[in-house]
């Protein structure tokens, strides 16, 4: 397999995605680069290399450096959660671009909404 072998960083390694995504890769033979605050969480293996960082606090610089020698990137980024209640999702979208910084440029019942 070693003429096949990827290296592929996966963004929320032990999150819910993000941890069945690296076992598969790994399962398949393939070199995982584990990204995210705590990249040792998910446990050991041969082919896992775990690397720290913050994505909400880090400088494009520093993010770029851990990105570095991957052929592949994986986005199973999440936000910061509280368990299940963090799965709902009760924001309109016009609202949830306004709260994350974007312009509020949807129009919707909610539009009003900073």
């Amino acid at each position: 397999m070693a003429g096949n072998q990827l290296t592929v960083g996966v963004l929320g390694p032990s999150g819910m995605g993000g941890s069945h995504i690296a076992v598969e890769l790994l399962g398949r033979g393939h070199r995982v680069v584990g990204i995210s605050r705590n990249p040792g969480k998910i446990g050991k293996h041969a082919l896992y290399e775990p690397r720290s960082v913050d994505l909400e606090d880090a400088s494009i610089d520093e993010i770029a450096t851990t990105f570095k020698g991957l052929d592949v990137m994986v986005c199973a980024y999440g936000p910061h959660s509280s368990g299940l209640d963090a799965m709902k999702y009760s924001r309109c979208p016009c609202e949830l671009r306004s709260w994350r910084g974007y312009s509020n440029n949807v129009s919707c019942e909610h539009s009003a909404v900073s």
